[in-house]
């Protein structure tokens, strides 16, 4: 995944935010449709940078800076898979279940601070809602917005 300054500042409609009644409906918008969905990051109190809470060597795999550009090229598109490669992002009611759940573990997860980020991103952006999700769906890119919790 390559995360990628947004240059080009452009004004936006207001995005569509995606819930479990329209999660499996998405493409039957119209082309060029703005979405509104979310992500769990963790935050380092110090600078205010959101950090991918997937470690690899003690090391945070992805940085997150509101107006960011998430891009994966090989997004998986295997509808059985419910989580695979791709900018996964779910609903807001999805998210606030594992960000409470990721709190509770406090002593695992010793002194990290976990918040909530949203993210736009259009109906040619998705790469794939798996069968029988409950709110988790995948992205080809998507561009982070703003810290919402």
């Amino acid at each position: 995944m390559k995360i990628r300054k947004q240059h080009a500042a452009t004004v936006m409609p207001r995005p569509i935010e995606v819930t479990i009644a329209n999660l499996h409906r998405l493409n039957a918008y119209p082309k060029g449709t703005v979405f509104l969905a979310y992500k769990v990051a963790v935050m380092q109190p110090s600078d205010g940078i959101g950090w991918s809470p997937v470690y690899r060597k003690k090391r945070p795999v992805f940085k997150y800076k509101p107006g960011s550009v998430m891009f994966v090229r090989n997004a998986n598109t295997d509808r059985r898979e419910g989580c695979g490669r791709g900018v996964n992002v779910a609903t807001k009611a999805w998210c606030s279940g594992c960000y409470s759940s990721l709190s509770r573990k406090r002593v695992m997860y010793s002194m990290r601070r976990y918040s909530m980020w949203s993210v736009l991103f259009t109906k040619e952006d998705i790469a794939v809602v798996p069968t029988g999700s409950y709110g988790k769906f995948r992205l080809f890119q998507g561009t982070l917005w703003e810290v919402v919790a």
